[in-house]
């Protein structure tokens, strides 16, 4: 299809199992394979070519066709005027896919990343791909265009992406942690507590989140968030979200200007308090204790 599409001709597909329906054009590839490669042998390609072109002035172009009684080549000045031009472009192989937008408005094919707009977040479209680029359509309208990334890297276009996230695609963890200190020390202890967390992975992401969660609340209550959090090693953004809606940072007798930076590290295969209670539970029914 995208070949026809290129060189501006149409498909006549034949119908299943009836050959009787079939172009006689077909019958001059067995001609071909007969009159000229059957009979002959070739040192190379270019001895292979040379004895082709001679066939066809010769031979090929030159005899009466069975079915029209013209030789080829008289029937080809005569349509030569009618034929289109080549387009200025040579055609690519080109194929598609059809993906989901994820969540980071991106796509992902073949192990690289390509943007498309964020409003098309958990919707599906279609890519056409070639060897040098990718072309994204959502509903027949094309959204976006890039050239291939390294694999394993992102092809981002900024304006595919939220206004916030723009921002934030620039700004290093370093620019959190000063954001954080300009919040106050809790808030910059809860955000190296995250950092320390797994140093194997980076934590960026996870800074932003909880730093744009915080952002919802005034400044004295993100330290008073942030010291409960950090004091019960909770760095987990579910943890967050469950310190602010039950407000379980209120009434804390520790001011939050009092209290100290630290790593707040947690270990990342300690078990939780929660571990050691259910466990007793369970052991007490297995003794049939009520």
């Amino acid at each position: 299809m995208e070949l026809a599409r290129h060189y501006g001709f149409a498909i006549d597909p034949t119908p299943p199992r009836s050959p009787k329906k079939k172009g006689i054009v077909e019958s001059g590839v067995k001609y071909v394979k007969s009159n000229f490669f059957g009979p002959r042998d070739f040192v190379d390609i270019d001895d292979c070519r040379s004895q082709l072109k001679t066939w066809l002035k010769t031979v090929g172009n030159a005899r009466n066709h069975g079915t029209t009684h013209r030789r080829p080549v008289d029937m080809l000045r005569a349509e030569v005027k009618t034929l289109r031009r080549l387009p200025k472009v040579r055609f690519e192989a080109v194929w598609w896919e059809r993906l989901k937008v994820r969540q980071n408005a991106h796509v992902v094919c073949d192990r690289r990343q390509y943007s498309v707009p964020w409003t098309l977040i958990g919707q599906k479209v279609d890519l056409k791909i070639n060897d040098s680029e990718v072309i994204v359509f959502h509903e027949h309208q094309r959204v976006a265009q890039h050239r291939h990334p390294e694999i394993g890297e992102a092809a981002t276009e900024e304006a595919h992406l939220p206004e916030h996230r723009v921002a934030q695609r620039h700004r290093s963890l370093e620019y959190w942690r000063e954001h954080a200190d300009s919040v106050g020390p809790a808030t910059r202890s809860y955000v190296d507590a995250i950092c320390s967390s797994d140093p194997a992975i980076s934590q960026t992401r996870r800074v932003i989140k909880a730093l744009t969660l915080l952002g919802t609340l005034p400044a004295d209550r993100q330290e008073s968030v942030c010291a409960h959090a950090v004091r019960f090693g909770n760095t987990k953004y579910r943890a967050l979200k469950t310190i602010i809606a039950d407000e379980l940072d209120i009434g804390e007798t520790t001011p939050p200007e009092e209290f100290e930076i630290g790593t707040g590290a947690t270990m990342r295969f300690a078990r939780g308090l929660s571990f050691f209670i259910q466990a007793a539970i369970q052991k007490g029914a297995d003794h049939g204790y009520n």
